[in-house]
């Protein structure tokens, strides 16, 4: 039981820290997109995904970062690819 114990304290540690990671990573994300840096954007939400893969604003902001590059099918790609994502899920 101890070790069930420690496994999900270190779980949750785990958890914690990634979604620090992509929540500053998000914010970096949000800047870069302010300062319309929009390939950049794009790499910081990518990233962030990379620690949380359930945050959908990371998916919508990363779609519209798409949308200012006039990547219009890879914006829609990426909407769909959430949408589906979303309603797999209930």
């Amino acid at each position: 039981m101890a070790a069930m114990e420690a496994d999900c304290r270190e779980r949750a540690e785990r958890r914690r820290l990634n979604e620090t990671a992509a929540d500053r990573l998000r914010l970096d994300g949000n800047a870069a997109f302010n300062a319309g840096q929009y390939v950049q954007a794009a790499k910081l939400y990518t990233e962030a995904l990379s620690h949380v893969r359930h945050w959908t604003t990371l998916y919508t902001n990363r779609a519209q970062v798409y949308l200012r590059l006039d990547k219009f099918e890879v914006s829609l790609e990426a909407c769909v690819f959430l949408l589906l994502s979303v309603y797999a899920c209930d």
